[in-house]
């Protein structure tokens, strides 16, 4: 056995011995963190319009500019919204044959479905939102250290026919663990969760492709946000069922060993007392595992009840908002540093902008500065794309109106889909 084998191993052993009191050992912890590199930090934690009031409030290097750049801005969220419209339905016809909740008929099709096409401009649109796929190591890792907390779950990979996962900025969130020292209040726990997390499954004897969306997942709940995870008893489960069931013996005990002490015959209704009382225990098992099931089923579902955020069509709908806010955010903050001219590179220009979004707004971030500047490209808005020179904001207006009007980069993402195929 290697020694990769011998700490995972170690781990869950490690997390049955805990898993009676629902408590998250800390060993288990690490080896997920480290088994899950932290996403790519491109998100920029604001909406667009608070990025907007950061550069021109009171006291910001544009405040003399604030009705200008308020105008560009607003153009800016035209153009983009029309191309997020335009791929909006381009994703949704051709999520249609694979959409588990549609109320209506795909009907004849010059063209058969294509999973493969639908699955790599879902690729994209997550790209573009900047989130990470897991890759199938990290992703294996995590489901075999992994356990939610207080259920044990298995993973029938055979039934799988596409199974993605990707996620967007780590964090962390305080829980309460019931342990040895406080197993009913529990004690508080800050542990690492994936801000956003997408799950994207189909299976092998279905069409269908299921889309779900979520927050705030700790990174040892992979494993049961699979549609495909089976739940299965704990070992303080099973004390419980079989407790119980051993005491449904227990009451007939003591009337057998008077029975048996006072050496009567084993007459036919002493048996029928031995098998109605065995019959009592299995009885009683059996509804104790099926009560503890319900239970763990319970567990699971008020427990992602809460942490999801949309699913199938909705998911898609969620980020395409997402991308033009992302989008709407690059542009500003590449277009409002540009104005000064001050900028000899775009690595200058990535270095300010992140700057400035710690010190003025304590964020740290990593500027996605190529897709602010390739949205800079396709709006036209360059004076001088050499010396990264950018129009002056009443020319801007001009040049993005005119864009919106035409429809210009209206199928802009297709064609990025389509080159990229």
């Amino acid at each position: 056995m290697s020694d990769t084998d011998q700490d995972a191993l170690r781990h869950q052993q490690d997390a049955s011995e805990h898993e009676v009191f629902d408590e998250l050992p800390e060993t288990t912890t690490e080896a997920i963190e480290a088994a899950i590199e932290p996403p790519d930090n491109r998100f920029i934690p604001l909406r667009a319009v608070e990025v907007l009031r950061a550069l021109v409030g009171p006291g910001a290097p544009l405040e003399d500019h604030k009705d200008a750049l308020t105008s560009v801005f607003g153009c800016l969220r035209e153009v983009i919204d029309q191309e997020a419209r335009s791929f909006e339905r381009y994703l949704l016809d051709r999520y249609h044959p694979f959409w588990p909740d549609a109320d209506t008929a795909s009907g004849p099709s010059e063209t058969p479905p294509d999973e493969a096409a639908f699955l790599r401009a879902l690729a994209y649109l997550l790209d573009k939102c900047n989130c990470e796929r897991l890759s199938d190591p990290q992703l294996q890792n995590a489901i075999d250290t992994a356990n939610m907390h207080g259920l044990r779950v298995e993973i029938d990979n055979s039934v799988v026919r596409h199974l993605e996962v990707f996620v967007r900025g780590r964090g962390t969130i305080t829980k309460r663990f019931r342990s040895a020292r406080s197993p009913i209040k529990g004690r508080p726990r800050e542990i690492e969760v994936f801000k956003r997390l997408a799950l994207i499954v189909s299976f092998h004897n279905d069409e269908d492709v299921i889309l779900k969306l979520f927050r705030d997942i700790p990174l040892a709940d992979l494993e049961a946000l699979m549609p495909h995870a089976r739940l299965r008893m704990n070992w303080f489960d099973r004390v419980k069922v079989f407790g119980g069931g051993a005491g449904a013996l227990g009451g007939a005990a003591p009337k057998l060993w008077a029975v048996l002490v006072g050496s009567a015959a084993l007459t036919g209704g002493f048996v029928w007392v031995i098998v109605g009382a065995l019959f009592g225990l299995s009885f009683k098992s059996f509804l104790g595992y099926r009560n503890t099931m319900k239970h763990r089923v319970g567990q699971r579902t008020q427990h992602l009840y809460y942490q999801n955020l949309a699913n199938n069509a909705g998911v898609i709908t969620t980020l395409l908002h997402q991308v033009s806010e992302e989008e709407l955010k690059e542009a500003l903050l590449a277009y409002a540093f540009l104005l000064n001219g001050e900028n000899r590179s775009a690595v200058e220009l990535d270095d300010r902008i992140e700057r400035w979004l710690l010190d003025r707004l304590g964020i740290d971030v990593n500027f996605d500065c190529p897709d602010g500047l390739e949205t800079l490209d396709r709006m036209g808005l360059w004076r001088d794309r050499e010396t990264l020179g950018v129009l002056d904001p009443d020319a801007s207006c001009t040049v993005l109106e005119e864009h919106w009007r035409h429809r210009r980069s209206e199928g802009y993402h297709q064609s990025r889909i389509s080159s990229a195929s």
